[in-house]
């Protein structure tokens, strides 16, 4: 295992028990001036996720493994995302209905991974800025998934800066 899986693997470590300190001390009813925005921004982040994974999952190239490595985060706070999602069900708040994302299609040419790294990118900094004003914490896996989106986003980043000085 090198060192950046490790640091990875502790940071997903600590994230998750963090979420699980922070779940263990949340009410398990809505609180009064309950907004069913926050429900719904999880949902939509969600599918957006879902479509830029599956978008970055069809790239031709990998630039030096941090396509892979930013794919792989991507799933994880996904997860989070579906972890915050169940736990709002389970503590009674209202969620919507989401319907799977799929895509079909082969890998990419180099034009068309360079946008949709971009665009990746893109996505996942507003997520971030909306998960972070969101008014819920959701037994604190919304937390968790930021976390892993900073971490997306670094990674999206080095995959941006690995291509151009390697002349993608």
């Amino acid at each position: 295992m090198n060192l950046r899986s490790l640091i990875g693997s502790l940071g997903i470590a600590v994230a998750i028990a963090s979420g699980a300190v922070a779940a263990s001390a949340q009410t398990t009813t809505p609180p009064s001036g309950y907004r069913q925005s926050s429900e719904v921004n999880v949902t939509l982040i969600s599918e957006r996720l879902a479509r830029q994974i599956a978008n970055l999952q069809r790239d031709a190239h990998d630039y030096g493994g941090h396509r892979d490595a930013a794919i792989g985060i991507l799933q994880n706070a996904q997860n989070e995302l579906t972890a915050a999602a169940q736990f709002a069900a389970a503590h009674g708040y209202q969620m919507p209905s989401t319907s799977p994302i799929t895509r079909g299609g082969g890998r990419r040419q180099q034009s068309q991974s360079d946008h949709s790294v971009q665009k990746a990118q893109e996505v996942v900094s507003r997520v971030i800025t909306r998960l972070q004003k969101d008014s819920r914490d959701f037994g604190g896996h919304r937390v968790a998934a930021i976390n892993l989106l900073n971490q997306a986003q670094g990674e999206l980043t080095a995959g941006a800066q690995y291509a151009a000085s390697h002349g993608y």
